[in-house]
């Protein structure tokens, strides 16, 4: 009879024992929201991303890129999106788990030789779970014109003054429907990183997600564009989706035409200065 009692109490305690470790798992699963697989942040807190670049061999004179995040579990807080180096960008807020944005400037182009803030958002946490807030880049273009092709891409996510992750390789959104939809000529690497700069060389390829797995993408000669306008997500043609390349050839071309407007009437008044102090050296100036 007490070895039976003794039997019962060690059944009892083991069954309280793993209840109360259930009961604890569930706790911490449904304490916070663990982003890009780090560390949790609890629910109602406000956490900030911010993508940093590096080692650009040029100036950059436009972009546009993207912020996707899961909507479900986090929520952008309007206004919160600030560049540190372009003075006037183009975004759509309203697009819910998705930021679009893009820019041009010719004049004063950023530097982005060092690590350089290149945007950052803020997010507030929903419920607890797991999310991801990924980057694509459509077009990010170097003096010369042609897509950048030395950089290095970075990130952090913090809350407030605790950082939960630093100097990272930002997670890509490499679903095959975003490459299809939004590519242009540039080329999003896995390792953030360009292809003059990166020391990955045959592993460093531009991937896709196709049935669960990461395989080399074929792109295809036909893209569509999702234009930036507040509150619209509209499709549009060749000239829509080329549409900064050609506001700055056109740039440059109002430019040129301008200069040389300029040379032209500094020349004749040159040339007329000239005139009149000849006439002036032989003495047959104007009647007074």
């Amino acid at each position: 009879m007490k070895k039976l009692l003794t039997q019962m109490a060690s059944l009892c305690i083991a069954l309280v024992l793993l209840a109360s470790s259930s009961v604890m798992m569930a706790f911490a699963e449904e304490g916070g929201l663990s982003v890009n697989g780090e560390d949790q942040v609890d629910v109602g807190e406000t956490m900030t991303y911010t993508l940093y670049l590096s080692e650009a061999t040029e100036p950059i004179v436009g972009f546009q890129i993207y912020i996707f995040y899961d909507d479900e579990y986090l929520e952008y807080q309007k206004d919160s999106l600030t560049f540190e180096k372009f003075s006037v960008v183009f975004y759509n807020e309203d697009i819910p788990g998705k930021i679009p944005m893009n820019c041009s400037q010719i004049m004063d182009m950023p530097v982005f030789a060092q690590k350089t803030q290149f945007v950052s958002a803020d997010f507030k946490v929903l419920k607890p779970g797991k999310a991801n807030i990924k980057y694509y880049v459509t077009d990010l273009y170097g003096e010369d014109m042609t897509y950048l092709k030395s950089y290095t891409f970075t990130y952090s996510l913090k809350v407030g003054d605790k950082t939960i992750v630093d100097d990272k390789t930002p997670p890509l959104d490499t679903r095959k429907e975003i490459q299809e939809s939004y590519g242009g000529d540039f080329i999003n690497y896995g390792d953030g990183m360009g292809e003059v700069n990166s020391p990955k060389e045959e592993a460093h390829r531009e991937m896709v997600e196709e049935n669960g797995s990461l395989v080399p993408y074929i792109r295809s000669a036909v893209q569509s564009y999702t234009e930036v306008v507040p509150g619209t997500a509209k499709e549009k043609s060749w000239f829509a989706k080329n549409r900064l390349v050609i506001i700055i050839v056109l740039a440059l071309l109002l430019g040129a035409v301008v200069a040389s407007v300029v040379f032209v009437v500094l020349g004749r008044n040159k040339s007329d200065m000239s005139k009149s102090a000849k006439k002036s050296d032989t003495g047959k100036g104007p009647d007074i």
